[in-house]
């Protein structure tokens, strides 16, 4: 190669790493890797991979109102990566990408066998955790060593985005039942590492600073509140939700959910003035928030009798987001209360049709259950988005 193509693909390499540099910077890098054979188990490194590359794309999967890092493999570079290999230059790529802080999260799984017991070497680094971090994920009697690596899978994501990781396990069956429970207590006698909801948020706040104004720390708040639902504690949710919003008092998800537990109360005033604050003074872009601060509005006008000024108010909500089941179904339930059965009906058949393309993000607590205006109404689920998952008691 004569200096002047040289110089060429030099430069070439620099640009395109540099590009990778930027487009790649938020990405998390997984790899995995056997070592030996795992007893009467064949799992190879492939198999491995599939395995975490499905677990960690359910986590990465769940609707959030917060940006996502992308998943990536540690074979899957970018075209200044491919440059460099083909010519060489990795070093130079090196270099470039060190100029440009590059630092992505990473996690690597490793799988052996030691003493008769499979076990799975989680090591990794990221914003969080910078130093790097390194865990044993011991297998559980009766465990196979697929949910062996399931569960390996989230203790690491758990250490690379405890948010995300925390938001996926809300969903899961068990967030507020009685196995989350036992798992937690068998976790702490055994010495084995578990993984629900809580045990993610809890370190993940502790490792936050103390400050007044924290938006992350409201996030996880948030999530505490929805929690409290879970266990139908709703003075609990309230205070959660407050300590949310005066966290970062720009957090719509946290302003929504005081609102709701505000209803379920019976402070129908103090929720009103809140969605009207939202609504007039932080109004959201989002389509789906923006019809649940109207839908939350209309429930505390319910509860201060006011039939009239609800209904103005949902049926706002249903131009805003027409698939919106919940404004629908409000809407229905006020058309029942004015004598209007075959209108209720229409929009009740509205929201079934509604549900398939029914949007929803894990953190909003009308999602998963029903805004109860009338007075010592009971917690229930929502007819629609999350209500499946969750577990009341």
């Amino acid at each position: 190669m004569d200096l002047v193509t040289f110089a060429l693909v030099l430069v070439t390499a620099v640009a395109a790493v540099s590009l990778d540099t930027v487009w790649h910077q938020g990405d998390v890098i997984l790899e995995t890797v056997t070592t030996g054979p795992l007893g009467k188990t064949s799992i190879d490194s492939g198999l491995a991979r599939t395995i975490v590359e499905d677990e960690a794309a359910h986590v990465f999967a769940t609707p959030t109102l917060v940006s996502k890092p992308k998943l990536r493999w540690s074979n899957q570079g970018g075209i200044g990566a491919a440059i460099a290999e083909a010519t060489g230059l990795q070093r130079v790529a090196y270099a470039v990408q060190a100029q440009f802080g590059y630092s992505p999260d990473d996690y690597h799984l490793a799988l052996f066998s030691e003493d008769g017991q499979v076990k799975v070497l989680i090591t990794g680094q990221s914003q969080r955790n910078p130093t790097g971090f390194s865990q044993v994920v011991v297998q559980q009697p009766g465990e196979s060593v697929v949910d062996l690596i399931r569960r390996a899978t989230l203790v690491g994501l758990a250490r690379i985005d405890p948010y995300l990781t925390a938001l996926h396990l809300l969903e899961q069956p068990a967030a507020a039942g009685e196995h989350g429970h036992a798992e937690s207590a068998h976790a702490e006698s055994s010495g084995t590492e578990s993984v629900g909801a809580e045990s993610v948020i809890e370190p993940a706040m502790a490792s936050l600073p103390d400050t007044p104004h924290n938006p992350q720390r409201a996030l996880f708040e948030n999530l505490q509140g929805i929690l409290a639902l879970m266990h139908q504690d709703v003075e609990a949710a309230n205070r959660a939700f407050q300590k949310a919003a005066a966290s970062d008092p720009a957090n719509v998800a946290a302003a929504l959910n005081l609102a709701f537990t505000e209803v379920q109360l019976g402070r129908h005033a103090a929720a009103a003035a809140h969605m009207r604050t939202l609504v007039e003074a932080n109004r959201p872009a989002d389509k789906v928030l923006l019809a649940t601060a109207y839908v939350t509005w209309a429930a505390a006008r319910m509860g201060l009798q006011d039939m009239d000024g609800a209904e103005a108010l949902v049926e706002t909500a249903a131009g805003i987001n027409p698939e919106s089941c919940s404004a629908l179904e409000l809407w229905a339930e006020l058309r029942t209360l004015k004598g209007d059965d075959s209108g209720a009906e229409r929009l009740h058949l509205k929201a079934r049709e509604s549900h398939s393309a029914f949007e929803n993000y894990a953190e909003i607590a009308s999602l998963y259950f029903q805004l109860a205006w009338r007075d010592h109404q009971k917690l229930t689920h929502s007819r629609y988005g999350n209500a499946d998952t969750v577990s009341l008691r």
